[in-house]
């Protein structure tokens, strides 16, 4: 079995349901990667960078003749290649579809689930919800920012629908307002109930004092962790926070292992967030394992929640997946089968591979067309 075809399709325009009590976002757009064997087998891969003529080429020169079960070899030697002095660059995300695509072919190749190649320790993990997300310093800026009372209604409607664990955004301004994020969080706990969990994302916007004073705010609404609170995700203020607060932390650094190191090196994270449609599954796999030694857990899912259940689920130290409300919808628009939180837990597939194969139909309707 030998990699014969490297293709990447842009898909724009695809039409998803929009969050609860908005019109929008209600469409997406989405690049898929095809790496196809001689012997007819697809795996796929996830990008958003659409930078198909790197992957088409330049990647696809390494990739071309190459036995897609050796995932680690080629991992190394894309990196190594293309990657900015073995660490992650400005082919990232596209180095990341590649290794996603690859361990779907492995997966498919042996008959297993990628979840079970990676150790199969779970049967379901843990889930949640980010919910909420508009407005200035958001993923979905452009859309009117949501008032209080939107945020708990919102939050309702999920609870109501079998999500019991949410998370939603905080540092959202372009001069944060700790006291302001203080109170929204308050009324995400009272929608959610004293049984439910509620998670909070800053995406690294905060400065120090601002996160400090947030967590003091919070901490007897007990939220189960606080992602990115400060700039860069800097190890040593995240090292300072966490001594000073009882709010659990959790960071994704943009990097691959050494970025993680740092982090547990400072014993400044509580969860680590390893993203492998970010940074593929082989980088995410050996920072999990990594975290281990460190007695710390990994939880992630970002754009690609379905595809990091997998990680989440092989690992003894995998404690959960994010289902992103606008990414989901998106991979229920494109693909056949797509694993869905309930009661706050979520079950990884048994079809070999992914088991994230798009639609056909979909792929021919919404291609970007060069001509």
């Amino acid at each position: 079995m030998r990699i014969a075809r490297v293709e990447a399709i842009q898909l724009t325009n695809i039409p998803t349901t929009p969050p609860p009590f908005r019109k929008a976002p209600a469409d997406a757009r989405l690049g898929i990667l095809e790496i196809e064997t001689d012997d007819g087998c697809v795996g796929y891969g996830i990008t958003r960078s659409g930078a198909g003529g790197f992957i088409e080429h330049q990647a696809a020169d390494v990739l071309r003749g190459k036995n897609p079960v050796l995932t680690d070899e080629i991992w190394q030697e894309l990196v190594v290649r293309f990657g900015r002095r073995g660490d992650a660059g400005p082919h990232a995300a596209d180095l990341a579809a590649i290794d996603v695509a690859l361990w779907d072919l492995k997966g498919k190749a042996l008959g297993l689930p990628v979840w079970r190649l990676l150790g199969g320790a779970q049967r379901r993990v843990e889930a949640y919800v980010s919910f909420g997300v508009a407005g200035p310093n958001t993923s979905n800026a452009h859309e009117a920012p949501y008032s209080v009372e939107e945020l708990a209604q919102e939050a309702r409607y999920l609870v109501e629908r079998g999500h019991p664990k949410l998370k939603t955004a905080v540092g959202r301004a372009a001069v944060p307002d700790p006291d302001d994020d203080a109170a929204r969080m308050a009324a995400v706990r009272e929608a959610v109930g004293a049984d439910g969990e509620i998670l909070m994302d800053a995406a690294c916007r905060m400065a120090f004092p601002d996160a400090l004073r947030l967590c003091t705010l919070c901490e007897p609404l007990g939220v189960t962790f606080f992602e990115e609170p400060v700039s860069r995700n800097d190890p040593r203020l995240l090292a300072e926070l966490r001594r000073r607060t009882a709010v659990p932390l959790a960071a994704n650094p943009s990097g691959y292992r050494w970025a993680y190191r740092d982090l547990l090196l400072h014993d400044a994270a509580d969860f680590l967030q390893p993203n492998v449609t970010q940074i593929g599954v082989t980088e995410a796999w050996t920072i999990a394992e990594m975290a281990k030694a460190f007695d710390r857990q990994i939880a992630n899912g970002n754009g690609g929640g379905p595809h990091n259940l997998h990680l989440q689920a092989g690992l003894s130290n995998g404690w959960g997946v994010e289902f992103h409300y606008h990414n989901w919808m998106t991979y229920q628009a494109v693909f056949k089968r797509v694993p869905a939180p309930q009661d706050g837990w979520v079950t990884p597939p048994d079809a070999p591979g992914f088991d994230l194969d798009p639609k056909p139909e979909v792929l021919k309707e919404f291609r970007q067309r060069s001509d």
